[in-house]
């Protein structure tokens, strides 16, 4: 049976070892490895000598759904969380760059198995419908497309490779608002996400 070309492998701290007892024995037959993971995610000087490829989730906004926050937060106007996104945009820079300088230290690629914004309230915030509203609105905020272009501008400038934008379709709900459409049949105009990709992919055809 012939061995796949890329191999992806999600690495947490209970399995490591076995992780990378795999990933060596595929690259030992030519094989692609790519490590990703939370446990790549806290320690990717660890894993990354073990693979050709790191992969991490540069999301951005989590802090939003906070739970301890989520009446302050939800009082908020989609104009005010908008303006406020800047910083936490900034603050997933400075990370993304760091893993960037780790990933050539150790010759490695870097990619992004997912990512984009976080928007969605968690431990019992996704249950506060003010929230969910809010969140959702700013995501169909036009200003999104600024800041999805600018994460994938910054990405470009540190070197990253493979991007995975979650997600390519989805409606809204508390559960999250992942997708760069919410619907098939969704005006383009309105989906400032979706512009920002499709913005970006004709720049990088242009070789810009």
């Amino acid at each position: 049976r012939p061995l796949p070309q890329v191999v992806g492998i999600s690495v947490h701290l209970t399995f490591a070892r076995r992780a990378y007892e795999l990933a060596a024995w595929y690259r030992a037959r030519g094989c692609i490895v790519i490590l990703g993971g939370l446990h790549v995610t806290s320690c990717p000087d660890e894993a990354a000598p073990h693979a050709d490829a790191i992969a991490i989730a540069p999301y951005f906004g989590h802090r939003w759904g906070d739970p301890k926050k989520a009446a302050q937060n939800a009082a908020l106007t989609a104009d005010q969380l908008v303006d406020q996104l800047q910083e936490d945009l900034r603050e997933s820079h400075k990370h993304v760059a760091a893993y960037a300088q780790l990933a050539r230290k150790h010759g490695v690629k870097l990619m992004a198995y997912e990512g984009g914004q976080h928007l969605v309230g968690y431990g019992g915030a996704e249950n506060n419908e003010r929230l969910t509203r809010l969140l959702q609105e700013v995501n169909r905020h036009p200003r999104m497309k600024d800041y999805y272009s600018r994460d994938l501008q910054h990405w470009n400038e540190v070197g990253g490779d493979v991007f995975c934008v979650f997600s390519s379709m989805g409606r809204f709900s508390k559960w999250g608002s992942w997708g760069l459409l919410e619907h098939r049949n969704q005006p383009v105009e309105k989906t400032p996400k979706l512009e920002a990709i499709r913005s970006y992919l004709r720049s990088q055809a242009n070789g810009q």
